[in-house]
C-alpha cells in the first residue's frame, strides 16, 4: 500500500481517526502472523466515561456546537469507524464476534448534554466513549481523551453536527487548509477541550475530506 508523499523523503500524515482505523484493521493479520513489534505504534483503548462542565465553560462549549446558551439542549454525536471498532473490542457486545470491524460492528455515539443555569448552575456532560490517549503509542499522553467524527466532507455543507462544527472551524484566523492538522482550538475550559481538525488523505486517491477531534483532559 503507497502513501502519497506530500514531501521528499516525507510520508503523508494520517489523521488520528485513520490511523486508528488502519491499526485495529491490521491488528488482526499481525496477531495471526505472529509479529510483535517492541516499541510499535499502539492504538488507543477505548473507555467508557462522561466528562463535565460548569458555569462559563459549560456555556462556551455549548456555543461551540451551536446550541442556544439560554436554554437547555442536547446532541448526539456519531463516532467515526476506527473508533466505534475500538469501543466494539471494549464491549464486545454482539451475538456472534467479530473479527473486524467489516463484519457489522454497531456503530456508536455520544451524548452531549446542556443544561442553562445563571452563573455556575449552568453544566454540561459529555460521554459515554472516549479513547485514552495514556494507553497509545507513540505521543502517549496520560489523562488526556479523544474521540473522532465520522468523515466530513471537503465543502461541509450538511446540517449534521460534526459539518456545522467543521465550518466553524474553518472560519477561525489560524485555520490552514491542506494540513495534516489544520487547526488546533482549544476552548480554556477545565478540563481542557481542544477541537481539531484534520485534513483527511487516505487511502491515496480518495477524495478530500477533513475530519474533527474532540480533546479533552489536563
Amino acid at each position: 500500500m503507497a502513501l502519497r508523499r506530500l514531501h521528499p523523503g516525507r510520508p503523508a500524515a494520517l489523521s488520528p481517526r485513520r490511523a486508528l482505523a488502519l491499526a485495529v484493521a491490521l491488528a488482526p493479520a499481525l496477531a495471526l502472523l505472529g509479529i510483535a513489534v517492541a516499541h510499535g505504534a499502539r492504538a488507543a483503548n477505548a473507555v467508557e466515561r462522561e466528562l463535565a462542565w460548569r458555569g462559563h465553560d459549560a456555556r462556551v462549549i455549548a456555543e461551540w456546537f451551536g446550541l442556544d446558551p439560554r436554554q437547555d439542549g442536547r446532541l448526539t454525536l456519531r463516532l467515526g469507524r476506527g473508533d466505534a471498532w475500538a469501543i466494539y473490542l471494549l464491549k464486545q457486545d454482539t451475538p456472534t464476534p467479530l473479527s473486524n470491524d467489516n463484519d457489522g460492528s454497531p456503530p456508536r455515539d455520544n451524548l452531549l448534554v446542556y443544561r442553562a443555569g445563571a452563573g455556575a448552575d449552568a453544566s454540561l456532560t459529555l460521554g459515554p466513549y472516549w479513547l485514552d490517549l495514556g494507553t497509545r503509542s507513540p505521543q502517549n499522553e496520560p489523562g488526556r481523551l479523544m474521540f473522532s467524527s465520522t468523515d466530513v466532507p471537503a465543502q461541509p455543507d450538511g446540517d449534521d453536527v460534526w459539518s456545522a462544527l467543521a465550518r466553524r472551524l474553518m472560519r477561525e484566523s489560524a485555520y490552514r487548509a491542506g494540513e495534516w492538522r489544520e487547526l488546533r482550538h482549544c476552548l480554556g475550559t477545565t478540563p481542557e477541550m481542544c477541537l481539531d481538525l484534520y485534513a483527511d488523505r487516505f487511502p491515496k486517491g480518495a477524495p478530500g475530506g477533513h475530519s474533527v477531534s474532540i480533546v479533552a483532559g489536563p
